[in-house]
């Protein structure tokens, strides 16, 4: 070994913005101090924040989760869909079937075990709209379980991970979300 690979250098430093660090604990500490103190209120209040989320943007919801699926789709079959996500001499380190396996396992294989039997019979117990352990209840245990574990699904993980992944190995950005918003953001938020 050569003397040179033995020097170490020095970890970077890591840096935190102090506003959002201490504001966003503040705020995680108020509200679970308040879920401690007062659970059953808690309970209450955010069953109606829920409630009113869902009747006010349930729609919204449904529109956007339906779009994702028509872009990536879209974007699949269209010319990008050939794009690269790597530099031009670089060669895939794992087959396609590989990759369909380990995003499978790492994206929702875990949870699909987990939730696939629970989701149903939760929603089927305790449907969004009309009485409990019903024939509609249980239509519509099946239609949410599809829209969460289906293609819609899918759909969500599939532009999340294209966003991230294309500004980290086609333009060299950190491997994070924030990296997808650069074009927007420009390199003071995605880097600061």
């Amino acid at each position: 070994m050569s003397s040179a690979s033995l020097i170490k250098t020095p970890p970077e430093k890591v840096t935190v913005n102090g506003w959002v660090f201490y504001t966003s604990t503040a705020l995680i500490l108020l509200l679970t101090a308040i879920l401690i103190i007062a659970p059953q209120e808690a309970g209450r209040m955010l069953g109606v924040a829920q409630a009113w989320l869902s009747r006010s943007f349930g729609w919204y919801y449904m529109v956007v989760i339906a779009a994702y699926l028509v872009f990536v789709v879209g974007l699949a079959f269209s010319s990008y869909g050939k794009l690269k996500l790597g530099s031009k001499d670089d060669t895939p380190d794992f087959s396609y079937g590989a990759w369909a396996g380990m995003l499978f396992s790492s994206g929702i294989g875990i949870s699909l075990l987990y939730f696939g039997a629970s989701e149903p019979l939760d929603h089927y117990f305790n449907p969004p709209e009309g009485a409990s352990a019903t024939n509609l209840a249980a239509r519509q245990a099946v239609q949410l379980t599809f829209l969460h574990w289906g293609l819609h699904g899918w759909a969500i993980y599939a532009l999340v991970g294209l966003a991230v992944a294309y500004f980290a190995y086609r333009h060299n950005q950190p491997l994070a979300l924030r990296s997808a918003l650069y074009p927007l953001a420009g390199e003071r938020w995605v880097k600061g």
